[in-house]
């Protein structure tokens, strides 16, 4: 089984970590409240977990 990558990002900061090395977000995850969701820049998490974005 492969390594696990750990992700953290913190609402309303554009300061990320991938398993502790730093990065700054081109924009920051957010809380939408009237829908109840969690916006968060895929583009970042998807390219660090492997995936080719277009």
């Amino acid at each position: 089984m492969p390594p696990k990558t750990v992700i953290k990002l913190t609402v309303g900061s554009i300061k990320a970590t991938v398993d502790g090395r730093p990065y700054t977000l081109d924009a920051a995850p957010f809380i939408k409240p009237e829908v109840n969701r969690t916006l968060v820049p895929v583009r970042f998490v998807a390219e660090t977990l492997g995936a080719r974005v277009d």
